[in-house]
């Protein structure tokens, strides 16, 4: 009779086990991508935060304002796109690699857009202010560098 209790408790042990661990697994990637949603929400609080003190130091006037409002809307942050694990992994290598080019290319077209943006931007700014500028950028790049080391 114990012969047969024995394996069929610890089948019963091992599907309750794999059980738990699918269900904590799906919690965990609701976590993930709550944090992520979090993470772009303190994002864009920051860049807001950001324009709103580089425009009070910057003193523009109102013929410049047009210009601010075009540089601000070509700086917001950026939604990356994420692929579903589940498409990643039915992707071939170079299918892949593929998606990482184009996703590359992406990036580096928006950002030649921004940067074409701040250099508008900055033709309408008066040297003192380009000088303001130029610290205030700078000094929010050394605070990432910083970050980072």
């Amino acid at each position: 009779m114990n012969r047969k209790i024995i394996p069929a408790l610890l089948v019963a042990i091992g599907l309750t086990a794999t059980s738990a661990y699918v269900f904590a697994a799906q919690d965990n990637q609701c976590d993930r991508n709550r944090n992520r949603q979090e993470q772009a929400t303190k994002r864009l609080e920051h860049f807001d935060q950001r324009m709103v003190e580089l425009h009070a130091v910057l003193r523009l006037t109102s013929s410049q304002e047009t210009t601010w409002t075009g540089f601000v809307s070509k700086l917001q942050p950026a939604k990356t796109e994420r692929r579903d694990p589940q498409q990643w992994q039915g992707l071939s290598t170079p299918e892949r690699l593929d998606w990482m080019l184009d996703n590359m290319k992406s990036r580096e077209q928006k950002m030649a857009e921004r940067a074409a943006s701040i250099r508008s931007f900055y033709t309408t700014l008066t040297p003192d202010q380009q000088r303001t500028f130029d610290q205030q950028f700078l000094s929010h790049h050394n605070y990432h560098n910083r970050m980072q080391s």
